[in-house]
């Protein structure tokens, strides 16, 4: 049997990556690793060449036919922080050469994400195509993708317009407010307002939604099936200790989460989720790059094993 190969893209200095890549070995794969910046040598990028239908990691071949699939670790475009350009520990970044890195940056990934882009038209399995994670990390779509699903979300708005914020934290009475390019911690918007700082005819575009409390429920998925649901239970006296706890979704939640990874297009990603006191479900939000490596270890699940699983039965 030929050996399959898996090209992992991402950084070898993230636990959770470098784990993925040992499970892959251990179960007798290839792995080609392309990192979108040196995670050893700073201010240096991953080198590859694509002419055609070629494409080259080093001397290594590999072009779509080579590959079996693909596992996208980290998001393209990828931008890295000031650190990744210090040659020393503690060195001085001048704005002028930080606008440098980042350029550079900028063109490095335009090219990986064509590349990606160019092994999922050829058929390459992807998880996740980067089509895909790119969107999804779009917020408002995001969330228009998961009422579209038929999940129960918060009642939303987004929105720039002081008029129609305000309009909206009268209506639905205690409401968050975070930005709507990033998946910040959520705010008081009705503190925001009381204070005056929504006061302006217009503001930089926020996500504000009716604030739902409950259970902090999380779901993880592979292939469209449920692979992973706990609670985290934050205990104010416990300084920030973090409890998990393993629960069982309803059949029909578990039917929502199908639906929503499959009309946002992921083949791996998790879900935040709000149980309420009287049992309703609410998706908050979804993330197409799940951190899962600490709940993993702490409920001693094979979230690991089942990503490896699936990528090498992905045909």
């Amino acid at each position: 049997m030929k050996t399959k190969t898996i090209l992992v893209v991402g950084y070898l200095s993230h636990e959770q990556t470098a784990l993925q890549i040992q499970t892959l070995e251990r179960f007798g794969v290839n792995v080609m690793v392309l990192e979108p910046h040196s995670s050893s040598t700073p201010g240096s990028f991953g080198h590859f060449a694509w002419d055609g239908d070629k494409v080259f990691l080093g001397k290594t071949n590999i072009s779509p036919g080579q590959i079996s699939a693909i596992l996208l670790a980290t998001r393209i475009p990828d931008t890295p922080g000031k650190e990744t350009f210090m040659q020393a520990p503690g060195q001085r970044l001048l704005w002028q050469d930080w606008v440098q890195h980042h350029s550079v940056q900028r063109h490095f990934s335009e090219a990986l994400h064509s590349l990606l882009l160019n092994y999922e038209h050829a058929g390459v399995p992807m998880f996740n195509p980067s089509a895909q994670v790119s969107m999804a990390h779009h917020w408002p779509y995001q969330m228009r993708m998961l009422q579209l699903s038929g999940a129960r979300t918060p009642p939303t708005l987004f929105s720039n317009d002081a008029i129609y914020v305000k309009q909206f934290i009268n209506h639905y009475g205690d409401c968050t407010i975070k930005p709507a390019a990033s998946a910040s911690p959520a705010l008081s918007a009705n503190q925001l307002l009381a204070s005056g700082l929504l006061q302006a005819r217009s503001f930089p575009p926020a996500i504000v939604q009716r604030r739902i409390r409950g259970d902090d429920i999380r779901v993880i998925m592979v292939n469209g099936k449920v692979i992973a649901s706990y609670m985290i239970v934050r205990q104010q006296h416990d300084k920030g200790q973090v409890q998990y706890l393993e629960t069982m979704l309803p059949k029909s939640v578990q039917l929502q989460c199908r639906r929503a990874a499959a009309l946002l297009g992921l083949k791996f990603n998790s879900l935040v989720l709000r149980r309420t006191q009287e049992d309703h479900y609410y998706f908050i939000e979804c993330n197409p790059l799940p951190q899962y490596l600490e709940t993993e270890q702490r409920l001693h699940l094979s979230i690991t094993n089942d990503l490896c699983h699936a990528l090498l039965a992905a045909d």
